[in-house]
């Protein structure tokens, strides 16, 4: 009897829950379908606002300016990003770190050949929190191998590296972009070049079928290829007879003298 009186409860428990969940469902119905006015307010979460404080701006810029970017013109085969903040962050706390990969070129003669398919890094630059220690790290690491041990892979590489006073994370990225910019200028130049080409060949193509089609309706028709042109007639000298009894009666005097 007291199993079945709890089975009885739960299931007037379970009842209960699903109609509570049908009222539910028909009160969200009926705001969604009520009109604009009329609606329940839902709440929102307030947008963060992004905008800093002059005491916050300028707490940013302090900070930016303490950051030192290091740049290293020579980075050996194969080395990553990854390796480079390991072997450098070691020296300092580091920012961020750019790596110019190689052309794509290049890469595409090298795998050509038979080479390696890793893609390779040519140049880095790499940003120190605090620019002394950027500016230390540059004047005793430049011209000193890579890693000391002589069993490390990179032990017989040396760094090259150079300080860039002023120098901040944006100006590499302007630079960047103004490089980006360049190249997709080039390129298409270099398409608007290479379609004029086309459509010039294109034309002087149409008006050689046009002339070779020309020149073949001349041959049916009979009519020669190259028509000469007709020179214009010399008219003859109109003399009177006087003058050409003189001119005989001349002739023969002097004739008669010699």
């Amino acid at each position: 009897a007291a199993a079945a009186a709890a089975a009885i409860t739960t299931g007037e428990a379970a009842v209960e829950g699903s109609v509570d969940s049908v009222e539910t469902e028909e009160k969200a119905l009926e705001d969604d379908e009520a009109p604009a006015s009329e609606q329940r307010p839902r709440k929102k979460k307030e947008a963060q606002n992004l905008a800093l404080t002059p005491e916050e701006l300028q707490a940013f810029n302090e900070k930016q300016n303490m950051k030192g970017i290091v740049y290293i013109s020579r980075l050996p085969p194969f080395l990553k990003p990854l390796k480079l903040r390991h072997l450098l962050q070691r020296y300092g706390k580091l920012g961020r770190v750019y790596c110019q990969a190689e052309d794509s070129n290049v890469r595409k003669r090298r795998v050509k050949t038979g080479g390696n398919k890793k893609i390779n890094y040519t140049e880095a630059w790499v940003e120190f929190e605090d620019k002394r220690i950027a500016k230390r790290v540059a004047s005793a690491l430049n011209s000193s191998p890579m890693e000391p041990k002589k069993g490390d892979f990179y032990h017989d590489d040396l760094w090259a590296m150079k300080y860039l006073p002023k120098f901040k994370w944006h100006h590499l990225t302007e630079r960047m972009a103004y490089e980006k910019a360049v190249r997709e200028q080039k390129l298409r130049n270099e398409m608007l070049q290479v379609r004029r080409e086309t459509d010039f060949f294109v034309e002087q193509v149409g008006k050689s079928k046009a002339a070779a089609a020309m020149q073949e309706r001349r041959a049916k028709k009979g009519a020669p290829q190259a028509e000469a042109k007709a020179l214009p007639r010399q008219r003859k000298a109109i003399v009177p007879a006087e003058d050409v009894a003189a001119v005989s009666s001349g002739g023969s005097s002097k004739r008669k003298k010699q």
